[in-house]
């Protein structure tokens, strides 16, 4: 797996600050969800019988569609589904094909919000599915392969001696 579901879902929650909200749905404090979900390796302690509960109350404080396409790449990977491969490209393209589907998907938010016709609100749904998503998707592999490589060259340069 490229990417830590528990990290990814940790600076999610951070950054949105719904990290009390999930704690106090769960039952547990906001400390004891932060030690469990934190980064560190020595202290990531969330298992894998808790990602329900934690999903559940996510979805019950109002964010299950955010974690539906935070999950996306990791259930995929679950189920064993054929993941793209790191592009060996430049980002700039995604971001270009990105910008389009947002400027089309941008089009239709004002129409979903008020749409009442089912056939629409799909296709709207099917754009964001198979459109924008996958752009995403790929972006985040590209960074994430990039991030990787950063870190080994880093982690080699420490272990280089240097010379005088």
């Amino acid at each position: 797996m490229g990417f830590s579901i528990v990290d990814v879902l940790y600076e999610w929650m951070c950054e949105r600050r719904i990290i009390t909200a999930v704690a106090q749905q769960m039952g547990v404090s906001e400390a004891t969800l932060s030690a469990e979900l934190r980064r560190r390796k020595s202290q990531a302690k969330l298992g894998a019988d808790e990602l329900i509960p934690l999903f559940n109350a996510i979805r019950a404080i109002g964010y299950g569609d955010e974690l539906k396409g935070i999950v996306h790449r990791f259930i995929r990977e679950l189920r064993g589904e054929e993941l793209s491969q790191v592009p060996d490209r430049d980002i700039v393209p995604l971001v270009l094909e990105l910008t389009r589907g947002l400027g089309i998907l941008s089009e239709c938010a004002a129409a979903a919000s008020r749409a009442d016709n089912k056939k629409e609100l799909e296709t709207l749904r099917r754009m964001v599915r198979h459109e924008i998503l996958p752009v995403v998707l790929r972006m985040e592999s590209l960074i994430e392969h990039r991030l990787q490589q950063l870190e080994r060259t880093h982690a080699g340069a420490v272990l280089l001696p240097v010379k005088s």
